[in-house]
């Protein structure tokens, strides 16, 4: 960033405090909800191309798009909950 466009701005303790609190209620609303169980499976690429009835090839688009994903080693897996709720938003336009 130059100079030039930076931006000097006085708050009040108050509207500090709003500004924050906005900020973390936005992160938190759209946090992706983690199961109650940490123990939820990670699935290959194949089983979750079988859960949802989509190709392979079809599963890394999504994945060149955001659908989440873990690196394991040089592959990816998938936590169920994750795909879904990522699926969910993108129905939404949230993504």
């Amino acid at each position: 960033m130059d100079e030039d466009s930076r931006l000097a701005v006085t708050l009040t303790v108050g509207e500090l405090r709003a500004l924050v609190s906005g900020v973390v209620e936005r992160a938190l609303a759209t946090r992706v909800p983690r199961p109650a169980d940490r123990e939820e499976p990670l699935l290959t690429a194949d089983e979750l191309s079988a859960r949802l009835g989509v190709g392979r090839r079809q599963l890394y688009r999504y994945v060149s798009v955001g659908l989440p994903k873990h690196s394991v080693g040089a592959h990816y897996r998938f936590r169920l909950s994750e795909v879904l709720a990522w699926f969910e938003r993108r129905d939404r336009g949230e993504i």
